[in-house]
C-alpha cells in the first residue's frame, strides 16, 4: 500500500505497473476462454439463446437481503 504522497513517483509506478499486469492477464485470460465458452452454445436455437440471455436482465436478478440490510445499516442513506 502507498502512504506517500499520491504524486510521489516510486508510488505512482508500482501502482501503474501493477494495473497493467492485472489488466494485460485479464484480456488475455479472456481471450482465450471466449472461444471455449461460446463453443457451450454450439447448437443453441436462435430462441434458447434469447431466453438464455433474458435471464441476466435486471428485472430477472433478486436482490441478496442480507447484504441489503447490512449495507442498510451502515450507509448514510438506506440501499
Amino acid at each position: 500500500m502507498c502512504t506517500v504522497r499520491l504524486d510521489s513517483p516510486s508510488c505512482f509506478k508500482g501502482s501503474l505497473i501493477r494495473c497493467v499486469k492485472q489488466t494485460m492477464l485479464c484480456f488475455y485470460t479472456g481471450s482465450l476462454m471466449q472461444p471455449l465458452y461460446a463453443s457451450l452454445f454450439k447448437g443453441t436455437s436462435e430462441n434458447d439463446l434469447d431466453h438464455t440471455l433474458a435471464s441476466f436482465s435486471a428485472r430477472e436478478c433478486l436482490p441478496n437481503q442480507g447484504l441489503v440490510d447490512v449495507l442498510s445499516k451502515y450507509m448514510m442513506k438506506p440501499a
